[in-house]
């Protein structure tokens, strides 16, 4: 089963013993997008969305969260590109639609 939401993470270091997990926020933030994104199969099957374009919605949403892990940002006219080292001056931040993990306003 492929999930388009990120499940809460538990790290353990076996050589150090050091442990990292996500806080409370973290993790209610992730179910409220699991219950979000359950609400939209739902609405899509209602909807008469056959499996094969349920699957490809998926697909997509698993393309996006790799693109966005990789540290790229999708931008209008531009496409996907890599935001390390995203300036005031690029040409980027000209964009008349910044996403909204950028904008600056």
């Amino acid at each position: 089963l492929v999930s388009a939401t990120d499940a809460p993470q538990l790290i353990i270091d076996g050589a150090t013993g050091e442990v990292t997990a996500d806080d409370a926020g973290a993790i209610q933030r992730k179910r409220e997008q699991h219950l979000k994104r359950r609400e939209l199969e739902k609405r899509w099957t209602t909807k008469g969305a056959s499996e094969e374009v349920l699957q490809k919605i998926k697909q997509a949403d698993m393309h996006r969260l790799d693109r966005k892990a990789k540290g790229q940002e999708y931008f209008y006219q531009k496409g996907w590109v890599a935001v390390n080292g995203f300036g005031k001056n690029s040409d980027i931040a000209k964009s008349p639609r910044l996403p909204l993990s950028l904008d600056r306003r």
